[in-house]
């Protein structure tokens, strides 16, 4: 859940649009909130389930990744991101007693028709291939925030960084081939009103963020090779 991780401390950082906190809910809403959370558990633990026991599709992956994805920062604007990292620590401990088989297939299965609603109910949204774009292009962002953030701190190690912007590199020509210049470009420019907020930073959220981005940028280029 890399990119979960380096959403999550994005929002708690406050270097999102959106990411600032809301004023107390009716108590209506506090109940339907705690329904989320409650389905939040059980998407994750799916979601940790199939990492592991590999049950679904590479297309079914994908959309059950979106969905999650959504999902977390959906409710990441409604409660601290403390929460969600302890549900997901919870969930991931869940899926890791589970023997692979068929109890796990049909609880992966379950999983993924929750989180289409979770998500759905969150954000309004389905996923789709224009999603999925939408989605890349907001991963990149934060690539890009992070490459901003390590210019300004270096706190990345030297080999390391390079790596970094190797995998960037083939991550935004992937990209641009699918959507265009235009695309990386706004991707570019939300990354720099990212930097822009977190002003001088470089503290251990910052360095936890740097760590995040390392991580998802190495989960978007499976298929790079040192140059």
């Amino acid at each position: 859940m890399a990119l979960l991780r380096t959403a999550l401390v994005l929002i708690g950082l406050g270097l999102t649009a959106g990411a600032a906190a809301q004023s107390p809910a009716p108590a209506d809403r506090d109940v339907a909130l705690g329904r989320l959370l409650d389905q939040f558990a059980t998407v994750a633990g799916g979601w940790f389930l199939d990492q592991r026991c590999n049950h679904l599709s590479p297309e079914l992956k994908r959309e059950f990744e979106w969905n999650v994805a959504q999902t977390n920062l959906g409710l990441a604007r409604h409660v601290g991101m403390e929460v969600l990292i302890t549900i997901q620590q919870g969930a991931r401990g869940a899926a890791n007693a589970e023997v692979c088989g068929s109890k796990t297939e049909e609880l992966v299965s379950g999983t993924l028709a929750m989180s289409r609603e979770t998500a759905f109910a969150l954000t309004g949204q389905r996923f789709s291939r224009a999603t999925e774009i939408e989605r890349d292009a907001e991963r990149v962002a934060m690539l890009f925030l992070a490459q901003k953030l390590d210019d300004q701190c270096k706190l990345m190690p030297q080999e390391i960084r390079q790596e970094f912007d190797s995998r960037i590199a083939d991550i935004v020509g992937a990209l641009q081939n699918d959507v265009g210049r235009p695309v990386i470009d706004a991707a570019n420019a939300i990354a720099a009103r990212g930097l822009a907020r977190a002003g001088s930073r470089c503290d251990a959220p910052i360095e936890q963020f740097l760590k995040g981005g390392v991580a998802e940028a190495r989960q978007m280029s499976p298929a790079w090779r040192p140059k």
